[in-house]
């Protein structure tokens, strides 16, 4: 009795706790449970060439695009327009046509970002406004010089670029891991890193990569350029960087900038790098056929460097009054290993088989004017002399000279001069040697 009882009582709460819960099926049509692709990232497609862009917007291609004769391929009317294309072309057939811009943005807009694809046979591939960002983008063309345009405070980065001109910036843009088979050329206060460049066909003031003022180049390559393989206005910084030029100064950098750890070879008779006043040159190798190795302005500084075998031109090392040359290292250079103006200071250098190219009087070390204070170097196997002093007003002391083919020392009178000693046994801590 006490059985049935209880299991009338379980079905009874079971009963009354189903109730409790309301109803099982909710009203009305049931929801969604996931976002469309657009609340996710609202993007507009782009399926044929002539497409106008007018918002701002994600855009992105959905096949391989060709234009026709006289057609733009995308243009861009607003700001902050994103352009994806997708990992597809957009192409221009119309080998004859000139101005066709494959994406066009004018320079009254902004924010521009173009990515992941090709565009193939554009007269002007692409235009763009300020503060734009072309990124992992292929550039190619068969019949047209120009490359990638775009203005101020833009970025161009991981592309790559086979056209004569190649990328051009404004000012205070970024150009970063590019290979590009023509030149580079951004405006004032701009980065240019990691990049590969390259002139094919030589033109009037064309250059592998060229930067305006207050620019840094650093750990690039650069071949050819009949304005020179690296060139940066005044203020600018050039760093682990390989120039070889073609037609001119390997190297050019504007006055008051810094070239450290390059490495240069000139394969024409031109300087292989070349700075206006008050540059530092550091650690930088400079070989083959130059007109001078390292040639600098007045008050500059060159340091740790290397010229070697240039034999067909002039001087190793160059540099115009008040500069400094020190621990540098210049072998069979064709005429001087080193030659400076006035009031220089030339210290602890090494100069050795300079001058056997030549027929003139040459030296190891060359000094022209006044002021200039000669010390600690080593000097060996020059032609004619090991250190040449033209001038008087100078201090030479502290070196060491053998094997010179004329004479170790040659001083015009009215400098001072430490005792030149043929044998360092005893001698006086501002003695010249000679063995």
């Amino acid at each position: 009795m006490k059985s049935v009882i209880s299991i009338g009582l379980l079905v009874f709460v079971s009963v009354l706790n189903a109730f409790a819960q309301g109803p099982l099926v909710p009203p009305g049509a049931p929801a969604p449970m996931m976002k469309t692709l657009d609340q996710v990232e609202p993007r507009t497609p782009i399926s044929s060439a002539g497409y106008v862009i007018s918002q701002s917007g994600s855009y992105y291609l959905t096949t391989n695009l060709t234009a026709t004769s006289g057609q733009t391929g995308i243009t861009v009317n607003a700001d902050d327009v994103t352009i994806d294309l997708n990992g597809f072309t957009l192409t221009y057939n119309d080998g004859s046509g000139e101005g066709e811009q494959g994406i066009y943005q004018k320079n009254i807009f902004r924010n521009l970002t173009v990515l992941n694809g090709s565009i193939i046979d554009w007269p002007e591939p692409v235009i763009a406004g300020t503060a734009c960002h072309i990124r992992n983008v292929r550039q190619t063309s068969k019949s047209h010089p120009n490359g990638i345009t775009v203005g101020d405070d833009s970025r161009i980065s991981d592309c790559l670029i086979d056209s004569g001109f190649g990328i051009t910036t404004g000012a205070r843009s970024t150009i970063s891991g590019c290979v590009v088979n023509g030149g580079i050329i951004a405006g004032d206060r701009s980065t240019i890193s990691c990049c590969i460049a390259g002139i094919v066909t030589e033109g009037a003031n064309n250059c592998a990569i060229r930067a305006g003022a207050g620019s840094t180049v650093n750990n690039c390559v650069a071949r050819g350029g009949s304005s020179g393989a690296i060139v940066v206005g005044f203020g600018s910084t050039i760093k682990a960087c390989s120039a070889l030029s073609g037609e001119a100064v390997a190297i050019n950098a504007g006055s008051g900038s810094t070239i450290s750890d390059c490495t240069v070879r000139q394969n024409t008779f031109y300087d292989g790098i070349n700075g206006g006043s008050g540059c530092t040159v550091i650690s930088c190798t400079v070989s083959g056929k130059s007109m001078v190795s390292i040639n600098v302005g007045t008050g500059s500084t060159v340091i740790d460097c290397t010229v070697n075998g240039n034999y067909a031109g002039y001087e190793g090392i160059n540099a115009g009054s008040g500069s400094t040359i020190s621990g540098c290292t210049a072998v069979k250079n064709s005429r001087y290993g080193i030659q400076v103006d006035s009031g220089c200071q030339v210290i602890g250098n090494t100069c050795d088989h300079n001058g056997h190219n030549s027929t003139l009087e040459v030296a190891g070390i060359r000094v022209i004017g006044s002021g200039n204070r000669i010390d600690g170097n080593n000097v060996t196997s020059n032609a004619y002399y090991g250190i040449d002093v033209i001038g008087a007003g100078n201090i030479i002391v502290r070196n060491t000279a053998s094997g010179n083919t004329i004479s170790n020392y040659h001083f015009a009178a009215g400098n001072d001069i430490g005792t030149i000693q043929t044998t360092p046994v005893g001698a006086g801590a501002w003695d010249n040697f000679e063995f």
